[in-house]
């Protein structure tokens, strides 16, 4: 991005369109935009932010208008924006090709949330301040915003699905490509009936601001859009985890406040674990995609590790057990835990007992992810047992694999077709030459068998060892 106003010409930029005799300037951290940190001569302080993107300039406009509506409900809580001279909230500046959108806000006081010790009151604070700001929301209609349609807004997340390879570590892409199977199959099927609002849509620690112990402001309107009204507590929870031991424990806390202000809806809930992965997922690949273009930004990278760590634990929790947790922070009653007895006397009532079930005390199995098994009542368990010496549970490749394959065509060997012969070609490949021929078979049980009944055949001899 090109800096078209620095030093001595800013100053005087500021000084003549907006009337403010700034004695400082100070850099600030962006993303997409210039920011700057200004104090006029009685040391009040301003955010100076100049734009390179013209086609914007709608968006700014409506989001001017919303912030002029909370700032008039909730004094101090949001950047107020500051009028030019000419009453105009938005200044174009030309300089030669290059033109910029420029504007000034309000500063705020506070420290950033990731500053600062997290405990169980700041986060209900927490929640509570972006419920009241999302009522607020509800009542605000803006056909630009509703329009909008970023990368960073998670009910288009399948968006990013090409975008994923720019994440170099294959080890870590799985997990991401695994989020887009996940939120194809869960989300994408309920977003038309989840409430929808105008939402922050970045309420991340770097934009949270704290006073008191609790949270007194929300900076950065930059990614408003119109979504799924979970989407806006799926962000907060996404970020305020980052190196928590107990991710789930923490994201209750945020829920609690927030449905004591603006009840949360039971499938609202049911969808948040999805989200929380999607907007982590997001968060990586822009991220990734961004450093490869511009790898002296180091802002790019300030939340990719905390986003790793953190994605590394929400595989390893059941989305039930989440779902659970969730549910009870609203205080919406959730199911009684599986009885296993009841569960085994109807398997056996239908089941050969031949069929063994593992275990003395057994586990009723409901999901699995890569290495991790979870039982009907959310617990993971790490397996070492079944497919783990190949991919492991659900990994997004096969799953999709099997999905496109079964769609298309699902037989037997009896018909000739070209997957057979050809998957057969590419296996044989792997093996020494003498080795030509492949017997396919569904488990190692029937292999094992096949392997007898043609060692007697070939040595005419029954008895083996």
């Amino acid at each position: 991005m090109k800096v078209t106003l620095t030093g001595e010409k800013l100053i005087k930029f500021i000084k003549e369109y907006f009337g403010i005799e700034v004695v400082d300037v100070q850099t600030l951290e962006g993303y997409a935009n210039l920011n700057f940190r200004i104090k006029d001569v009685e040391e009040r302080s301003y955010v100076y932010k100049s734009f390179q993107h013209a086609d914007d300039l709608l968006f700014f406009e409506s989001e001017t208008e919303v912030l002029n509506k909370l700032t008039k409900k909730f004094p101090d809580k949001f950047p107020k924006p500051i009028p030019a001279i000419n009453g105009a909230y938005i200044v174009k500046q030309v300089q030669g090709n290059d033109k910029t959108n420029n504007r000034i806000l309000s500063w705020l006081e506070g420290d950033l949330l990731k500053d600062v010790q997290h405990n169980q009151q700041l986060f209900r604070s927490f929640g509570e301040f972006l419920a009241s700001m999302d009522k607020e929301f509800l009542e605000i209609n803006d056909p630009v915003i509703k329009a909008r349609h970023i990368e960073w807004d998670i009910q288009h997340f399948l968006d990013l699905r090409s975008k994923s390879k720019s994440i170099s570590d294959p080890s870590l892409r799985k997990l991401a490509d695994y989020y887009f199977l996940q939120y194809k199959e869960f989300v994408l099927p309920e977003l038309p009936y989840l409430r929808k609002s105008i939402i922050h849509n970045d309420a991340n620690d770097w934009n949270v601001l704290i006073q008191d112990g609790k949270v007194s402001g929300l900076i950065d309107f930059g990614d408003m859009v119109y979504a799924p009204l979970i989407q806006e507590l799926a962000i907060a929870i996404s970020y305020a985890m980052f190196e928590k031991n107990d991710p789930l424990k923490w994201a209750a806390y945020i829920i609690s406040g927030y449905h004591d202000i603006l009840p949360l809806e039971e499938k609202e809930l049911e969808l948040l674990y999805y989200l929380i992965a999607a907007r982590l997922c997001t968060s990586v690949i822009l991220s990734s995609e961004g450093i490869q273009n511009n790898p002296e930004n180091e802002y790019l990278l300030v939340s990719q590790k905390p986003t790793w760590d953190l994605l590394n634990k929400w595989i390893a929790i059941s989305p039930d057990m989440a779902e659970r947790k969730f549910k009870e922070a609203a205080g919406i009653r959730v199911p009684e835990k599986s009885d296993i007895q009841k569960d085994l006397e109807k398997r056996h009532q239908f089941v050969s007992k031949s069929l063994s079930v593992s275990y003395t005390k057994p586990i009723k199995m409901k999901r699995a992810a890569f290495q991790y098994m979870f039982d009907a009542d959310g617990n993971t368990f790490l397996d070492a047992y079944n497919n783990i010496p190949h991919v492991g549970h659900q990994h997004p490749k096969v799953v999709e694999a099997g999905q496109k394959q079964i769609a298309l065509l699902n037989t037997n060997t009896r018909y000739v077709y070209d997957q057979l012969a050809e998957y057969a070609e590419k296996l044989l490949a792997k093996f020494p030459s003498p080795l030509n021929k492949i017997f396919f078979v569904n488990s190692g049980s029937a292999a094992s068998d096949l392997a007898i009944r043609m060692a007697q055949t070939y040595t005419s001899k029954q008895n083996m060892l």
